[in-house]
């Protein structure tokens, strides 16, 4: 049976939820010190300062969420760098807390020997840092390194997107991937090399034809400009004479 309190039971399936309705469960969290739940509650209420709307205005969407807060600088919100990341911590907390979303964290899920085995091969920091996660995501769905490959990657960074505030999802795919190329090129076991992701934007071509006629004719006599002084420094060159811009000087 649902509370009239509760804010699911008062909206459709279709309808998403927000900070609003994070607030109101956080109440009914008797379970919580008065304290906690202060603290999540000014998170949430903080975190949309930030982003400039009253809460029952913001839908509950973590990877939108995400973007916008990865624009903000501590600078702009006038608070110092740890501050942010606490408050962005709490407001995660009070998401879970309040049972609206998925804001998972698998910390506390034992590893399998043969990820516990593999993180023990790959001992430097930076391995550590860039496959644990993975490993916690991969070993709480019953994947084990062997079985990982493009799409359980894909996965993972899209479960990072959705359930998590990282600040710039795009270059951890592409560290995680790197890392994984690395540990599975020098392990003692067969894992899958992945596809390496490029974010960069394709170079954007004008066509010559759509450009002005004084425009390109501007170019032309650039280029005849410029074909005419290297002719000069290569002359130059070869009689011996000192070459600056292009144009020969005869010294004595």
């Amino acid at each position: 049976m649902t509370s009239e309190n509760d804010p699911m039971s008062r909206r459709g399936p279709a309808i998403p939820a927000t900070f609003g309705d994070v607030l109101t469960s956080l109440k009914t969290r008797q379970d919580l010190s008065e304290t906690r739940r202060r603290d999540l509650r000014s998170a949430v209420k903080r975190i949309a300062a930030f982003l400039g709307d009253a809460p029952e205005r913001i839908p509950l969407e973590l990877r939108a969420i995400s973007a916008k807060l990865a624009k903000l600088s501590p600078a702009a919100a006038g608070v110092s760098p740890k501050t942010l990341h606490n408050l962005r911590s709490h407001f995660l907390a009070a998401v879970k807390a309040s049972g609206l979303h998925s804001a998972h964290r698998s910390a506390r899920v034992p590893l399998s020997p043969a990820w516990q085995a593999m993180l023990q091969e790959r001992s430097t920091r930076r391995a550590h840092l860039g496959l644990s996660r993975l490993a916690r995501y991969a070993g709480e769905r019953g994947i084990e390194p062997s079985g990982v490959d493009d799409s359980t990657i894909e996965a993972f960074i899209a479960t990072v997107r959705a359930e998590t505030l990282h600040r710039k999802p795009n270059d951890l795919h592409r560290k995680v991937a790197q890392i994984w190329n690395e540990a599975a090129e020098c392990s003692s076991r067969t894992l899958q090399s992945v596809q390496v992701p490029s974010f960069k934007h394709p170079p954007q071509r004008v066509d010559w034809s759509t450009l002005s006629d004084f425009f390109r004719a501007d170019v032309d006599r650039y280029g005849d400009a410029q074909e005419l002084m290297n002719r000069g420094a290569s002359a130059a060159r070869c009689s011996g004479f000192p070459v600056v811009c292009g144009e020969c000087i005869v010294t004595g």
